[in-house]
């Protein structure tokens, strides 16, 4: 994949802020293709290790959900974690991964925040953006908390495929979606060039039964996951 460089990484905080608001103003919410179209899709995730970060992308058919292929990264971290700010540390290492795919995914679902975020530019909108490709955030856990001053989160029903739309308090930017019973849900919003209701519908359809995740995204997990650990521990499913 082809990657576009907007921007340094050797910045501060201030500076990774200001990169934010800036790029935000270029993301689009409306796909330019057909779902009928979509024939690969790609799951994106980071793990860590000591002082190196391990990227891993995993491109599927769709929507069969085969591995057409997949690759990882290791980088040295260099940027802290803070809130609202992963992208700075997780897409150097997501860069380089991306480089080494020669496939060229339709889609991509990242493990994070696309706007459901303070600034509405999570890590899915910044890789959207980079690899100027369709994103979707699919994050396990909700950014805008009341403690944060955002509205509360609203009840979920435990009943496998329901959905709630979650606001900002200004507008409906994700959704939470309860993909398997007796597990928590996953938060679904808009990365770049997409609308919610066809990431809503890209994520149900790379869902594979009792799985909490879209399976190109479970497959990266596990993919990050195994070379942090040499093969060894629990796959998270």
């Amino acid at each position: 994949m082809k990657v576009r460089e907007l921007h340094r990484w050797d910045i501060s905080r201030e500076e990774a802020l200001e990169i934010q608001r800036k790029l935000a103003k270029h993301l689009i919410f409306q796909p330019d293709f057909d779902i009928k179209d979509v024939k690969l899709v790609a799951g994106i995730d980071v793990a860590f290790l000591a002082d190196k970060s391990i990227a891993s992308i995993v491109v599927m058919s769709f929507p069969e959900l085969e591995v057409v292929e997949k690759e990882i990264a290791v980088v040295k971290t260099n940027f802290p974690y803070i809130p609202g700010l992963l992208a700075f540390r997780e897409a150097p290492p997501i860069i380089e991964c991306a480089k080494r795919i020669k496939s060229e995914p339709d889609v991509l679902l990242i493990d994070g925040q696309g706007i459901a975020h303070p600034r509405r530019f999570g890590i899915a909108c910044h890789i959207g953006i980079l690899l100027d490709k369709p994103s979707i955030g699919c994050a396990k856990s909700w950014l805008l908390g009341e403690r944060q001053g955002y509205p509360p989160l609203p009840p979920i029903p435990k009943e496998k495929g329901a959905i709630v739309p979650l606001s900002d308090g200004k507008d409906i930017v994700a959704v939470a979606l309860r993909s398997a019973p007796g597990k928590p849900p996953i938060f679904i919003s808009c990365g770049h060039k997409i609308d919610l209701e066809t990431a809503i519908e890209i994520v149900r359809k790379t869902i594979k039964d009792g799985q909490r995740l879209p399976a190109p995204l479970l497959s990266a997990h596990n993919l990050a996951t195994a070379s942090k650990k040499g093969g060894q521990g629990t796959l998270f499913i």
